[in-house]
């Protein structure tokens, strides 16, 4: 699958989608947390976009800097302290997932047409 924007926010509604639904209390917390992260997520990209020029195929316009690549995930809420925090969500919906047969969630939402 391919990871743009786009992806990323049909990502981010089909979380809010599972929130709502019934029987998964026992990963509401961490499909919160998830739904959080993806939420900042996209709302980084988007402000960044702006900024973004295109460069061709696999050449790099210019790299992170330690600090720099750090203070950029750190806003998006992928820090040191919440690397294992996210880990260990995403560990459980998955297992909660494949317990169930798959992504039932996901594929509810897509029948519903996005959300919308």
């Amino acid at each position: 699958s391919e990871l743009s924007l786009p992806a990323l926010a049909d990502a981010t509604a089909a979380l809010a989608f599972a929130l709502d639904q019934e029987g998964v209390e026992d990963v509401a917390e961490e499909l919160t947390v998830l739904h959080g992260v993806l939420t900042a997520l996209c709302g980084w990209v988007r402000a960044a976009a702006p900024s973004l020029q295109p460069q061709g195929f696999e050449r790099e316009a210019r790299a992170w800097a330690g600090k720099a690549a750090a203070k950029a995930l750190a806003e998006v809420g992928l820090r040191h302290e919440t690397i294992g925090i996210i880990d260990a969500a995403w560990t459980k919906v998955s297992a909660a997932a494949n317990a169930r047969g798959g992504a039932g969630v996901v594929e509810k939402w897509e029948d519903s047409d996005r959300g919308a």
